[in-house]
């Protein structure tokens, strides 16, 4: 998601400038941002297996948001797949 994606640049500008405020409105953006995709998650047909540890979580959100995702646009997959979507 690109909230994401903008959140996790800004929290590393955040970190770099020590800038406290924003630094917790980039954590809270990328926490929205993978809560309305657990969201939409739980939506699917075939939802993705549970996380099996904390450091499984972590790596997969991340690759997910920062390299499957991207890859899914760039690709035109996803228009493609909300072109077929059928409510």
């Amino acid at each position: 998601m690109p909230a994401f994606i903008f959140g996790t640049v800004s929290l590393i500008s955040s970190v770099i400038s020590l800038n406290i405020l924003s630094l917790i409105y980039s954590m809270l953006l990328m926490a929205i941002s993978i809560a309305v995709q657990g969201f939409g998650h739980s939506k699917e047909a075939l939802p993705p297996e549970p996380f099996s540890s904390a450091k499984n979580a972590f790596i997969r959100v991340f690759l997910e948001q920062l390299y499957t995702f991207p890859k899914f646009v760039i690709t035109g997959k996803w228009y493609s797949a909300l072109r077929n979507h059928k409510p």
